[in-house]
């Protein structure tokens, strides 16, 4: 890999800190008041509007949960940083669970954190609740927009409005059980919706 590449990677490394978590939460905000209120006339491109837009919207949507997340997992005080090596040193799970009060910080690696999976996979058992599958699958979709979207571009798309209320049913929460926020969300994708963003 060449120095310059190296270099620009250097500029996203840390390790994120409890600190960090009502930055990650106000940026996670600003994705979700995207998703919610974006309209075919704020596209700039002329032609595909729609399906620009839409394209838009699912990808902040996906950018705004895994947000959320590391934001949660860190109010929490667990680590959402990989570790230096792989397997991790003895006695740790390779997974986002660790309270930064056991962890040795120089074991962390700044380049890399735990993947959206595994903070969907490991958020029960971080804050102590029981899920249902319509939460878990409200953010497996949002994961699934965000690397579709994010990796490719499709002239069709199959819209299916329950997909959006259970993203927005997770996100809320999320925010009510981890953040102490009732949030109003709805995802407009129709001209009969009007987005909703409101926080409390």
């Amino acid at each position: 890999m060449s120095q310059v590449v190296n270099e620009v990677k250097a500029q996203f490394a840390r390790v994120l800190k409890p600190s960090d978590s009502e930055h990650l939460l106000e940026v996670a905000d600003y994705h979700f008041e995207e998703a919610a209120k974006l309209k075919k006339r704020d596209i700039r491109f002329a032609r595909k509007k729609l399906l620009i837009r839409n394209s838009m919207k699912r990808l902040h949507i996906g950018i705004g949960v895994e947000l959320a997340l590391k934001a949660a997992f860190l109010r929490k005080g667990v680590c959402v940083n990989k570790f230096s090596t792989n397997p991790p040193p003895q006695g740790l799970e390779n997974n986002p669970i660790h309270q930064f009060d056991v962890l040795d910080l120089s074991q962390i690696t700044p380049n890399n954190t735990f993947t959206m999976g595994a903070l969907i996979n490991k958020y029960a058992q971080v804050m102590k609740v029981a899920v249902n599958q319509e939460f878990t699958d409200g953010l497996m979709i949002a994961m699934t927009f965000r690397n579709k979207e994010g990796h490719s571009s499709f002239l069709n798309h199959e819209f299916e409005p329950n997909n959006y209320r259970l993203i927005e049913n997770s996100v809320k929460r999320v925010y009510r059980e981890v953040f102490n926020q009732e949030l109003e969300l709805l995802i407009s994708m129709t001209a009969q919706e009007t987005g909703v963003f409101n926080k409390a």
